[in-house]
């Protein structure tokens, strides 16, 4: 990579606008070898999606060219087809069986239960804020707590104490980033451990009719190894929160920052567009990781077998070959296939469930009589493989 185009994804101006490193990255660097990372890292839109489709060339299981994968993370995200097919069906069928209705009502109830008490009651002044304006924090106030509802009530299993849930969570994602302290690694091994215990004392217990029970139900799940479903469950459970947490505070944070286009969305002819438009402007998804089964050429570039390839969904997601004003929020965008979703083997299998959320999270907020308004500049959190928010200080004003 050439020395003028450094990429740090941990640069704390790479996590508070990355946007511009990535238009460098594609128009300079568009396919180039990260030492660091040790990697190939892809910026533009074509080449990802090339990628993401080709789990014949690309693999995510890591075991398909010589490398090891613990039998903890045999699971949905990592195995590929056709050992991933039955899993993969299994779970989308529970998915089916499910009452999506019913949660974006709970849901709903919620939400709305929540801004109803945090605009009325009386509210401390925010540290944040440099005329001591009344107001609340978005991320722990109505985003952790709604993600983790939504998460465990798809699951159908009892939500733990959002608090202690989001500190261990963040650890878990702190320590999925490369080049991090000893601290930091063993802070997510100890997550991690309390996390399966209390996921294990749902498999013993599953609630009859829940996503849970029919997952394990043996008729339901056939030769499927039982490791493969146990811990398929931890992965909806962890990117479920994580990916909705961050999803909400990043749609909000646009919102908020672009006050022209909350009023647009109260047209409800919109909103499906919008939110999608959205999701590409500032998606938590930041890319994801194959590995060349064969030799083969991306962008021009000669890859080998066994190399690690980023695709940066990212920055795919603002590649204006794709999307023409990228940096724009485009609302009626039509098409917008952007990668908040993923795309192939590995895409998201709770992608309705989300987008209907979504909509009715930004219908909430774009509703208010009170209009939300930014109090202070919001805090990105310090990971680079999820990209999401710690803070959105918001006032009432």
């Amino acid at each position: 990579m050439p020395e003028h185009l450094p990429y740090d994804p941990l640069d704390p101006s790479t996590l508070h606008d990355p946007y511009p490193v990535y238009a460098r990255l594609r128009r300079h660097a568009p396919v180039h070898w990260h030492e660091a990372l040790d990697c190939w890292v892809l910026t533009r839109y074509d080449d990802c999606l090339a990628v993401v489709h080709d789990h014949e060339r690309f693999a995510r299981d890591r075991r398909r060219v010589g490398a090891e994968l613990p039998a903890a993370l045999e699971s949905l995200q990592t195995l590929d087809p056709p050992e991933q097919i039955p899993l993969r069906r299994l779970y989308l069928a529970a998915l089916r069986r499910f009452d999506a209705t019913a949660l974006r009502q709970h849901f709903g109830q919620r939400l709305s239960a929540l801004l109803t008490a945090l605009l009325t009651a009386p509210q401390a002044a925010l540290p944040e804020t440099t005329d001591g304006a009344p107001g609340f924090d978005f991320v722990p106030s109505v985003a952790v707590p709604l993600s983790l509802l939504v998460s465990c009530e798809l699951l159908g299993v009892p939500a733990p104490d959002p608090a202690g849930f989001a500190e261990d969570a963040d650890a878990i994602v702190l320590a999925m980033d490369a080049h991090r302290a000893p601290e930091v690694y063993r802070r997510g091994a100890e997550a991690r451990a309390r996390l399966d215990r209390l996921i294990g004392s749902w498999l013993r217990d599953p609630v009859p009719g829940s996503l849970l029970s029919h997952v394990l139900d043996p008729a339901a799940a056939g030769d499927i190894p039982e490791h493969h479903i146990h811990h398929t469950v931890r992965v909806m459970l962890m990117s479920g929160y994580m990916a909705m947490s961050s999803c909400m505070g990043n749609l909000v944070a646009a919102l908020l920052s672009h006050p022209t286009a909350a009023q647009q969305l109260r047209d409800r002819r919109l909103l499906r567009t919008g939110v999608d438009e959205l999701l590409r402007f500032d998606s938590p998804v930041t890319g994801t990781t194959r590995f060349a089964t064969v030799d083969v050429t991306v962008g021009g570039r000669s890859i080998r077998r066994g190399d690690g390839v980023l695709c940066l969904y990212a920055a795919a997601n603002h590649d204006p070959d794709r999307f023409p004003k990228p940096d724009e929020l485009v609302l009626d965008r039509t098409p917008n296939d952007h990668f908040g979703y993923s795309w192939g083997t590995h895409a998201c299998i709770g992608r309705a469930v989300a987008q209907g959320l979504l909509e009715d999270l930004v219908t909430a907020v774009v509703s208010l009589p009170r209009p939300l308004k930014l109090a202070a500049a919001p805090v990105r959190r310090p990971t680079a493989t999820l990209r999401g928010l710690s803070s959105l200080p918001v006032t009432v004003r």
